[in-house]
């Protein structure tokens, strides 16, 4: 598909690798904790601080990569229309640069995982928290709010905004081209599903990862204290709310992919050719064995006449 040379496949392969990444990190140590008794969080010190820092920068990585794909969308479809003589070229360096600023960016935010949380073993039972009180406050108090805005508020607004300005232009082109011919008609029809595809996108987005966050910054003032049925609905409401979100992990490649005419193509051609590839491969190894058959056949015939010769 020669996705290097594209700045938007880029983005996409690597939003497949973290969101790959926070599927394989989340949700299995939920699974083991509960049906194996067995917490990866709490195997050593390492594991809880690494643990927590990657599905935290996972979850908030993939936010901003949906940002940098709404950015080159108004790059590529906005910015030629509006204004022509301003020239900004998309490559492929330039949007690795970006995207590894916006890494170190979260990782400066998430690195004090390494430092504010830890093994703690109470009557017995260990478990990975804040190794002090005042680290306690800052994971509940301020954190809660932090993360809130760098995984869902920031990247919603941008990428709702990038989404407006790309259905005004698109909307634009729309009305200006007659619908009388055929070409004009499949471009129209192009324009709508582009433009439902960016609507559902930028909705499911806030819907699903807004409120999973604005949970954990109830749960901070709720909890603590709270009785046994409080606790309760508290956690109920934290396990629908995070597999609700985790299903936006498992289905904004493919609305940002499978939705696109260009991908599937590719897909549809990668596809083929792996398929001449296994029938030039199965038809090779069909001919040797015919080869190889008769060559057996005939050092066979030959055998046995040498053995009639000697009797």
């Amino acid at each position: 598909m020669h996705f290097e040379k594209n700045p938007t496949l880029i983005l996409l392969f690597l939003l497949s690798v973290t969101d790959i990444a926070v599927l394989l990190v989340g949700l299995p140590r939920y699974w083991a904790r509960d049906a194996l008794q067995f917490d990866l969080r709490t195997v050593s010190q390492f594991s809880c601080k690494f643990s927590l820092f990657l599905i935290y920068i996972s979850m908030q990585l993939s936010s901003w990569i949906l940002v940098l794909v709404s950015v080159i969308r108004v790059i590529k479809t906005v910015l030629p229309l509006r204004y022509p003589k301003t020239k900004i070229r998309v490559t492929r360096k330039n949007t690795l640069t970006v995207f590894c600023i916006v890494v170190i960016a979260l990782c400066i935010i998430n690195f004090h995982f390494f430092i504010t949380n830890g093994v703690i073993t109470e009557d017995g039972e260990a478990s990975c928290t804040s190794l002090t009180p005042d680290f306690r406050n800052f994971d509940e108090y301020v954190f809660v709010y932090i993360d809130f805005l760098m995984m869902s508020v920031f990247p919603a607004i941008i990428i709702i905004v990038c989404n407006i300005f790309i259905y005004l232009v698109l909307k634009n082109m729309k009305q200006r081209r007659a619908s009388t011919t055929s070409t004009d008609k499949v471009t129209s029809d192009s324009v709508s599903r582009v433009t439902r595809m960016l609507f559902v996108t930028s909705s499911y987005f806030v819907i699903s990862t807004a409120p999973i966050s604005l949970h954990f910054i109830v749960d901070s003032y709720v909890r603590p204290g709270s009785d046994d049925l409080t606790q309760a609905k508290l956690d109920m409401s934290f396990t629908v709310l995070y597999l609700f979100q985790f299903s936006h992990f498992v289905i904004n490649f493919y609305c940002y992919t499978v939705t696109n005419k260009r991908f599937r193509r590719s897909v549809k051609k990668l596809k083929d050719e792996v398929k001449n590839r296994i029938t030039r491969h199965g038809g090779l190894a069909s001919d040797s064995h015919d080869v190889n058959s008769s060559a057996e056949r005939s050092k066979n015939q030959s055998m046995d006449a040498v053995s009639k010769s000697h009797y």
